[in-house]
């Protein structure tokens, strides 16, 4: 006889869930469904204190070594304040000019904002890089 309580068989087909975002640190390569699980790496950065726009090809630019980012903004002021380079993007860097012009030896300050792979978080900091030719 045939049962009538559970007359039909229903096939449930379960769904891997999971981060669906490949940029993140917990991506699950099967998922076809986001659980909200994503995490993501934060940046690591090194600023150089020290640079020799010389025209050696060693050490020419002043520029930001990143992973996990983004974007980076920063700005170089001289001693008196006033602004003589302005970068943003994936790899801005100085070389050591203002307006196509050598800059003088010394200390500049660096004020930067390093935004995360994502985008909803951003590092902001400064500090001080010396130019010698």
């Amino acid at each position: 006889p045939r049962s009538t309580l559970f007359p039909y068989t229903t096939l449930f087909r379960s769904q891997i869930c999971g981060c669906t975002d490949p940029m993140a640190i917990t991506y699950t390569p099967l998922a076809v469904a986001n659980d909200g699980s994503c995490s993501y790496p934060q940046p690591v950065f090194n600023v150089p204190n020290i640079f020799t726009p010389n025209g050696d090809q060693e050490n020419d630019f002043f520029e930001f070594t990143v992973t996990n980012y983004s974007n980076i903004e920063f700005e170089i002021v001289n001693r008196w304040g006033n602004p003589v380079f302005q970068g943003s993007g994936l790899n801005p860097k100085w070389d050591g000019k203002v307006n196509g012009t050598l800059s003088a030896d010394g200390v500049y300050f660096v004020t930067y904002k390093i935004t995360n792979i994502k985008g909803d978080q951003v590092i902001e900091g400064q500090t001080f890089v010396h130019l010698i030719r």
